[in-house]
């Protein structure tokens, strides 16, 4: 099943998962959840290893993604 999962995705099971969790992770933050609360809440229960793995997946560490995308959105809104 692995193997057959890996051909037709390009990626493994666990990388899939890993990223559907730091995706939804995102969604929560910008619904309000602190980073913390996020990780915790799509199964983190360590903090690191969301941070490890959310940098892995992204290119940089989950701080860092929110810090531009509310840069980024306060750009937009100062260009309306």
């Amino acid at each position: 099943m692995c193997r057959i999962f890996k051909q037709c995705t390009g990626t493994t099971i666990v990388e899939y998962v890993n990223q559907l969790r730091c995706k939804k992770a995102i969604s929560l933050i910008n619904d309000g959840e602190t980073i913390s609360q996020a990780a915790a809440l799509v199964g983190y229960n360590d903090y690191n290893y969301f941070s490890r793995t959310f940098k892995k997946i992204y290119g940089m560490s989950p701080t860092s993604l929110i810090k531009q995308t509310s840069k980024d959105r306060h750009e937009e809104s100062a260009e309306i």
